[in-house]
């Protein structure tokens, strides 16, 4: 059986991507040891699976196939042959820390892939397959000077909303600065480590995930995702202000309990209770695909 048109251009893209993979074999050995090696980056495995796993669930409902513009593939594809000549011969990247040089050379791979996807699909198949292409950008690691600015972010911001949520408890409470609190019975610091930076980088994610495959409108996947952040503040908040409240009721030496030490994935598991809900309330709040033919049909009679 003669092979089609969108068979022939799956074949190619995939026979090419499989020497990307080959030349980018060190890059990503390195990027698996750095998520086994740093809970920051854990997820990076997984971001091309969900994304290939996303084009094969859509196969069924992809367009016709049509004449790629191949373009428009020299844009991506420049972009990340610029990068990988800068950092192999630029004097300044042999000093970056290692997610630097990873964060540089996996936006390189990701942009080279987006080039091979430009060169053999038709305009309507790339519109259709657009989120898994994009979300590919997940793939690259956090480089040092964005994580430092995210734990910044929410480290203070955090500190600000467990300020408040420890006047609500009705707490005696002492702002020493923006970051320390004297309560009666201990004094403590919002350290960097409480910026939750890495439970709020997965929330996002999922969010990202979610919005894609149950919202329709474009406004409303917007928001879910920037919801992620009012939710990850409220969340490390939230914990910040539990371990003040164990301190003060039962005692200092509750610093040192699971609450602090181990209770990350518990508030992280609370935080998806607003996430949900809010994810249900968009949810109902869209037509549903009969409603939306018959509000047509009213507008076109």
């Amino acid at each position: 059986m003669a092979e089609t048109d969108g068979q022939t251009q799956l074949r190619n893209f995939l026979l090419t991507l499989l020497g990307l993979s080959l030349l980018f074999i060190p890059v990503l050995h390195q990027l698996l040891k750095l998520s086994l090696a740093d809970n920051l980056y854990s997820h990076l495995p997984l971001i091309p699976i969900v994304s290939g796993y996303l084009v094969w669930s859509m196969k069924s409902d992809l367009p016709e196939p049509s004449a790629p513009k191949r373009g428009l593939s020299l844009i991506p594809a420049i972009l990340g042959c610029v990068t990988i000549v800068f950092v192999l011969l630029s004097e300044a990247s042999k000093n970056w820390p290692v997610q630097d040089y990873l964060a540089a050379m996996t936006l390189a791979c990701v942009m080279l892939v987006i080039s091979n996807a430009f060169c053999f699909f038709g305009i309507n198949t790339l519109k259709a397959i657009q989120f898994p292409l994009a979300f590919l950008f997940c793939f690259i690691p956090l480089p040092t000077f964005a994580v430092y600015g995210l734990e910044f972010f929410f480290q203070y911001t955090s500190a600000e909303v467990a300020y408040w949520f420890i006047n609500l408890m009705d707490m005696a409470v002492l702002r020493e600065s923006w970051l320390v609190f004297r309560l009666s019975t201990i004094t403590f610091q919002v350290a960097a480590e409480c910026s939750g930076i890495r439970s709020s980088l997965v929330l996002f994610i999922v969010s990202l995930v979610a919005a894609h495959l149950f919202l329709r409108s474009q406004w409303k996947r917007i928001f879910l995702v920037i919801f992620i952040v009012p939710l990850a503040i409220a969340r490390n908040a939230l914990r910040v202000a539990t371990i003040a409240a164990v301190c003060v009721y039962i005692g200092p030496e509750m610093i040192d309990s699971w609450v602090h030490k181990r209770g990350g994935p518990y508030f992280f598991a609370l935080s998806m209770l607003p996430f949900m809900i809010v994810l249900y309330i968009l949810l109902k709040s869209e037509r549903k695909p009969k409603d939306n033919a018959i509000y047509e049909n009213k507008q076109n009679s």
